[in-house]
């Protein structure tokens, strides 16, 4: 990985123009879960804009399920569950929006969220 030395570094080795943090986007397409989460950390550590599209998720003591039905029960919705993946999109964003999210590189972060259907991609 990359520190923020070696960036440093390596400009002034380089004659090429820094980069700065809102020039840089990192992609993670089918991330899994673990990857999703570790994108994101490292993403926030740097400042940098970030887009994951996560796959994957599991739930790996069956909490997550239990706690999404006890959800949409107490909310009187006619769906039965919030599928285990947007639960797990839901608290990557969580996380994204925390305080301390970004707050080493100086940047707050603002998360948009889309979901897609389950017909396209039923993971």
């Amino acid at each position: 990985m990359l520190s923020k030395q070696k960036i440093a570094d390596n400009h002034e080795r380089n004659s090429s123009p820094p980069l700065f943090p809102t020039n840089i986007l990192v992609v993670a397409c089918h991330a899994c879960q673990h990857l999703t989460d570790e994108t994101l950390e490292i993403a926030s550590e740097y400042g940098v804009n970030v887009a994951v599209m996560p796959c994957c998720q599991k739930d790996h003591d069956g909490w997550w399920k239990g706690l999404t039905k006890r959800l949409v029960k107490s909310n009187n919705t006619e769906s039965t569950s919030l599928s285990i993946g947007t639960v797990m999109d839901l608290l990557a964003a969580g996380k994204m929006l925390g305080w301390q999210t970004g707050s080493s590189a100086g940047v707050r972060y603002r998360v948009k969220m889309k979901l897609m259907d389950e017909g396209i991609s039923p993971h």
